[in-house]
């Protein structure tokens, strides 16, 4: 009995020293195993950096009532299977669906306890923020190519060869060739994963220095956070702004929007995640898109190059 005892002793005691070495060689492991796959809530753990919304609001028109023939239409769902449109949007967990046209809301549907002011986490529609500010930032004259090498923006990063090579072109069109472990594979390698530990880490620019190049820039296409990373990083140090910052005064200020937005940072003061930590009302998302859908135009001022937005819509 005594000699069972002892065996379990040591067994614990070198699983808690396993255990300690990684989560000290990895510290954001303690919030993977703790939050997992994040939800809609799991940004607010995290530190925001809030962007204010514009003085004078844009508002969309509201029908009298909602178009209802969309709730009975049928499409495919992930299974193949033909399903009412409502049951599709349960289905697939959608807090907020909006259809707008000609500047009025003809339809919405809301989870329960969202509405088009809830403020709600985009995941990697945030993403497309960034590409908002890079077109911004090159009208401005403060990027002068999207063909400059990254370290030419970012010198802190010339000490690692995998980054000497990469291009602003590169990271935008998510073709660096760097070395990205997607959540797949399991349990094990979901907890390992590129993508958690980009999430839940606390220092993201850390990380970004030691990535290693599996391809040669510019040749292969693979989605992934650390192009988007980097590109914010180059995007900061060439506008003098924080990315919430520059997107605020550059972007959501001048569109009209009624209600601050957010980037969850990795730690308070720190670097925003800008590849899937971004809050948004819908209501004010769909501005964006209305700005889009005017090549970049808002009340007769060219805030996004027209033919910035065009190339982006090819």
């Amino acid at each position: 009995m005594k000699r069972t005892l002892y065996w379990l002793a040591a067994v614990t005691l070198v699983f808690v020293f396993l255990f300690a070495v990684l989560f000290t060689w990895r510290p954001e492991l303690i919030r993977v195993l703790r939050y997992q796959s994040p939800d809609a809530n799991t940004y607010k753990i995290f530190p925001q950096a809030f962007i204010q919304p514009s003085a004078t609001a844009f508002h969309f028109v509201k029908a009298a009532a909602n178009r209802d023939d969309l709730d009975t239409v049928h499409v495919l769902n992930w299974k193949n299977e033909s399903v009412p449109f409502t049951t599709y949007l349960k289905d697939g967990k959608a807090l907020a669906f909006m259809v707008i046209r000609n500047d009025t809301i003809i339809y919405q549907k809301f989870a329960p306890g969202y509405s088009d002011t809830t403020l709600t986490t985009l995941f990697s529609v945030a993403k497309t923020m960034v590409s908002v500010m890079t077109g911004k930032a090159l009208a401005e004259g403060k990027i002068k190519s999207l063909d400059d090498h990254l370290t030419q923006y970012v010198p802190e990063l010339k000490n690692n060869p995998a980054l000497n090579q990469l291009t602003l072109r590169n990271l935008l069109e998510m073709k660096s060739g760097l070395e990205f472990k997607e959540v797949s594979g399991g349990i094990i390698a979901a907890f390992l994963s590129d993508e958690a530990k980009y999430y839940y880490t606390e220092d993201i620019k850390k990380e970004l220095l030691q990535v290693k190049l599996t391809n040669k820039p510019g040749t292969v296409w693979k989605y992934k956070s650390i192009d988007v990373f980097l590109l914010t990083w180059a995007l900061e140090n060439a506008t003098g702004q924080k990315a919430a910052a520059y997107f605020q005064d550059k972007v959501w200020k001048q569109i009209g929007t009624a209600y601050p937005a957010s980037f969850g940072l990795d730690h308070q003061n720190g670097f925003a995640n800008t590849a899937s930590r971004f809050q948004s009302t819908a209501i004010d998302l769909a501005k964006l898109g209305r700005l889009y859908l005017n090549k970049g135009l808002y009340n007769g001022r060219q805030v996004i190059p027209e033919a910035w937005v065009a190339n982006l819509s090819i």
